[in-house]
């Protein structure tokens, strides 16, 4: 029987499991009345979707499904366009949200970005010397009302001097401060 969809892409998405995204690329690929998907049919399935769904095409590269590859590629715009199509996503909307890390709640965030603590849901990235952090902020709205508007967002770095825990620190302040209360922007 195994694990419903939603419950598999949880476990990738809260933790980066990256024998998940992998495996889940590969089945993209499964043609019909077989049991075996292969990476590259998957890359290309994937690659197929998201320009069905919007996304650029001159917005990315992959060349497999968890991003561990160096030759992998791909732009702030083109993540923000995919984000932004997955909210909007009825079907797959709430579980694709829920599967998110939560800012000092859950997975790869659990330990980060603390001043962000639930305002943040957003995947993580990291390689030597590449970090990134995309997903969804709950900002301040004008006014100090109380109100928030949920914004999309996606930062990524590579080739910075200082260490990855420096670059991760960065990333996680920007987040804080997306969601920060601002007595001068009210």
């Amino acid at each position: 029987a195994g694990s419903p969809l939603a419950d598999i892409v949880r476990s990738f998405m809260k933790f980066s499991n990256n024998g998940i995204a992998e495996a889940l690329v590969k089945n993209l690929a499964i043609p019909s009345g077989s049991s075996i998907g292969t990476w590259e049919l998957g890359g290309l399935a994937m690659r197929d979707r998201l320009i069905g769904l919007g996304v650029p095409a001159d917005g990315f590269d992959l060349v497999d499904g968890s991003g561990l590859s160096y030759h992998d590629r791909v732009s702030p715009r083109a993540l923000v366009t995919a984000l932004r199509v997955a909210r909007n996503q009825f079907q797959s909307s709430p579980e694709f949200m829920s599967s998110l890390p939560v800012a000092g709640r859950d997975g790869t965030l659990k330990k980060r970005a603390k001043n962000a603590r639930d305002q943040v849901r957003a995947k993580t990235g990291l390689l030597n010397g590449i970090t990134g952090l995309s997903g969804y902020a709950a900002m301040p709205t004008p006014g100090g009302s109380g109100e928030r508007e949920v914004v999309v967002f996606s930062v990524l770095a590579n080739g910075y001097r200082k260490s990855d825990k420096e670059a991760i620190k960065s990333l996680d302040a920007f987040v804080s401060k997306l969601v920060a209360v601002d007595e001068r922007r009210n």
